[in-house]
């Protein structure tokens, strides 16, 4: 199966992320991913957190506390600098039509833009939502914010 395969079919891929760390690494390994496959390069990835955007700058600012991997490619060109990634500051701001990532916050999908797109999406079989990170049970530990009929 090629990358843009599920794409095809519209496919909306959510990643709720913590806005800190975390996202900011999965942000690299997107990017990098979609560079090196010009297939998905028609694919828009966003990221809807005003407060990783924020955490852009301080990453910039202590590029020499990162691994020697992003240090080096800081030597060339500034790897947060991301060429396949746009920010999303809305929904409202954002055009829900053809396939799309989107990595939103907060990662529990207990509120915010996480959780709108989460409902707006999850009816559709054909969407996914990657949660990365915590295991299925730490995730879920509170379901009484959610139903996990609807989960499932």
């Amino acid at each position: 199966m090629s990358s843009t395969q599920p794409f095809l079919k519209g496919v909306m891929v959510l990643i709720p992320a913590f806005a800190l760390g975390r996202a900011q690494e999965l942000l690299l390994i997107l990017d990098e991913y979609w560079s090196n496959h010009p297939d998905l390069h028609n694919i828009p990835i966003y990221y809807a957190s005003p407060l990783a955007k924020r955490c852009m700058a301080v990453y910039q600012t202590y590029i020499n506390s990162m691994n020697e991997r992003i240090r080096n490619q800081f030597a060339n060109l500034n790897p947060f600098d991301f060429k396949h990634i746009s920010p999303l500051k809305s929904i409202d701001n954002f055009n829900d039509v053809g396939p799309s990532v989107v990595m939103a916050s907060p990662s529990g999908l207990q509120s915010g833009l996480s959780r709108q797109l989460f409902e707006m999406w999850c009816s559709d079989k054909k969407n996914a939502c990657v949660i990365p990170g915590m295991s299925w049970k730490e995730r879920w530990k509170k379901p009484s914010s959610m139903n996990p009929r609807m989960l499932l």
